[in-house]
């Protein structure tokens, strides 16, 4: 049994022991189900194989309540050291912005990069919702994939295998204060130990299918915290991701998704020019079930916001990066263009979500 087989082996099923357990009182799952998935899929297995891991799913089963219960009294949380390198990284990204960008400007990019949604106006959380883009708000992966794509320029420093491991550790190390920063959400951790793991399976030329990391770390997230499956926020999140990796599962954008890394040379530009598609298709499909749950419905207009907004605001923080950069030397005067120009522009997107919602 290889290392993929047994990664394959034990991470799987513990994750859906995990996962469905914890969704049970939210959506019923019948046990026998969970068993069932538990099985799926023994082509390499041995029979004493089987027998063992359904003893092990069982006693899982019966434990996890307990261990719930007592997670309850002893939590885990960022240490001390964490939480100040997290203010220190906030105050300074804080007054970056506050350089660079004013009114609508700023009040986006602290949203996006800071997580601060407090100076938005109800009007523009509200044009995101009708545009069925309210993630862009939500610190996320699209946003930890931002980070990684403008720090590639340090992991490519790392010719040899020891540097890309320096350069890799430097990134990580980075992206969990940023993590914690922002508020430490489900869908931030996802995203940063996602790539975390996945970069150093891909630095260490390690065969795992990129679908194995989000199972390992929604594992290790529901040991952490229990109570973790149970929020929206986690179950959108890797929901969302999963469909991601199984509708890209077999092409060379599938690793691209997970680590960053460049695609290979068989990918045709269509196939990069159409992979924000097929994200958000696939995202939006997935989570549809549970939005309908808990929100009595979804925006129609989901494919306008995404295939045609999105990129605007995209183009909105990307164009941050240069001026947080030489902000100290700029003319102040092209800060105050882009940034007026950034609140025409939305201007006039809310007036046309507003004539959506009419209609």
């Amino acid at each position: 049994m290889n290392l993929c087989q047994f990664i394959g082996m034990t991470i799987r099923p513990v994750f859906i022991l995990c996962i469905s357990s914890a969704l049970a009182a939210d959506y019923s799952i019948d046990l026998s189900l969970v068993l069932a998935l538990v099985g799926f899929e023994p082509r390499w297995r041995k029979a004493s194989d089987d027998i063992l891991l359904l003893l092990f799913s069982l006693a899982f089963v019966f434990v996890l309540p307990e261990y719930i219960i007592w997670r309850q009294y002893y939590p885990i949380a960022a240490g001390e050291r964490w939480r100040h390198a997290g203010y220190v990284l906030h105050e300074a990204l804080s007054q970056r912005i506050t350089a660079v960008a004013y009114g609508e400007y700023r009040a986006f990019l602290s949203a996006v990069l800071l997580g601060d949604k407090s100076l938005l106006d109800e009007e523009v959380t509200a044009a995101f919702r009708v545009y069925g883009m309210s993630h862009m708000l939500a610190v996320s992966g699209f946003h930890i994939g931002f980070w990684v794509l403008l720090l590639k320029p340090i992991t490519a420093l790392g010719r040899s295998s020891f540097l890309a491991r320096m350069m890799h550790l430097k990134v990580s190390l980075f992206l969990l204060i940023y993590a914690v920063t922002v508020g430490g959400s489900h869908s931030v951790f996802r995203a940063v130990w996602s790539y975390i793991l996945a970069r150093w399976s891909s630095i260490s030329q390690l065969n795992i299918p990129s679908l194995h990391w989000p199972m390992f770390v929604a594992t290790a997230h529901c040991i952490i915290d229990p109570t973790a499956p149970r929020s929206l926020s986690f179950q959108l999140s890797y929901t969302a991701v999963f469909a991601i990796l199984i509708a890209l599962k077999g092409t060379s954008l599938d690793q691209f998704t997970i680590d960053f890394s460049p695609p290979s040379q068989k990918t045709s530009r269509l196939q990069k020019l159409l992979l924000p598609v097929h994200i958000s298709l696939a995202a939006w499909a997935a989570t549809l079930p549970i939005v309908q749950h808990h929100f009595s419905g979804a925006s129609p207009y989901f494919l306008l916001g995404n295939l045609l907004i999105v990129p605007l605001y995209t183009l909105s923080i990307w164009l941050s990066v240069p001026l947080m950069i030489f902000a100290d030397v700029l003319p102040v005067h092209w800060c105050e263009v882009i940034s007026i120009s950034f609140a025409q522009i939305q201007a006039q997107i809310i007036d046309y979500s507003q004539l959506l919602r009419l209609h």
